[in-house]
């Protein structure tokens, strides 16, 4: 599968994560920035791979957040011609800065190819290039 599917897979799950509705897992009404801006560094980093909190507090709802989008990753990806092969990584930092919702995303394919998306308020910020055009930041 292409690495820009995978990252926009990847994406897609964090924003439903980091949404509040989760309708991929079923789990609504539980914020994931509050845990957040409980945990010591100010953030919670999901790895869906695995299926577990890497770092932040670990709440009960959080914990259940990261199992259950594990099990469900597996048909997800099948769905969108893929399978949890493809990925060598997936983990998602959840964060908030400036009153804004924030989470990057990281993402290594089986060939070792990594990408590390930032979004600001579930979207990719935008900036103005030398020539004037508007541009997303792209590592």
């Amino acid at each position: 599968m292409k690495h820009d599917t995978l990252r926009s897979i990847a994406h897609n799950l964090a924003d439903s994560a980091a949404s509040g509705l989760r309708f991929l897992i079923g789990m609504y009404g539980f914020d994931i920035f509050q845990d957040a801006a409980r945990s010591a560094r100010k953030r919670v980093v999901i790895d869906f791979l695995k299926g577990e909190v890497v770092e932040g507090t670990d709440s009960y709802n959080l914990h259940k957040i990261a199992t259950l989008y594990r099990e469900v990753l597996p048909a997800f990806l099948l769905k969108h011609g893929g399978t949890i092969d493809d990925f060598a990584v997936l983990i998602v930092k959840f964060f908030t800065l400036n009153l804004q919702r924030n989470f990057e995303v990281t993402v290594i394919d089986k060939t070792g190819r990594k990408s590390v998306d930032l979004y600001v308020g579930g979207r990719r910020p935008k900036y103005v290039d030398e020539l004037g055009r508007i541009r997303t930041n792209r590592n």
